[in-house]
């Protein structure tokens, strides 16, 4: 599995009207590659009612996660701040969610 999607992100998902297995979400994220996440992403923005804004934050903080590991520059830290808003967001609707 992807690091970055387990744990509350995958209660999520696994709480879908069609719920995933472990071997599900390997399936769907293959070897963390950007189109498996993508499926990943666009899966969890089914799960109701919370889902599209869980994948909408998801996706901003792995831009971000992008750009502190491959970028030459640094991210800001009121990019950095809203960032931490984003993951306490994810993790509250999830908790909700699960």
């Amino acid at each position: 599995m992807v690091p970055s999607l387990d744990g509350p992100v995958l209660v999520a998902l696994a709480g879908s009207a069609a719920p995933a297995s472990g071997r599900d979400i390997a399936r769907l994220v293959g070897k963390a590659s950007h189109a498996g996440v993508q499926r990943v992403l666009a899966r969890l923005a089914t799960v109701r009612p919370d889902g599209p804004a869980m994948a909408k934050d998801l996706r901003r903080l792995l831009e971000i996660k992008d750009q502190a590991h491959y970028a030459a520059t640094m991210v800001s830290a009121a990019r950095a701040e809203q960032a931490v808003q984003w993951a306490r967001r994810l993790h509250d609707l999830a908790v909700r969610t699960g």
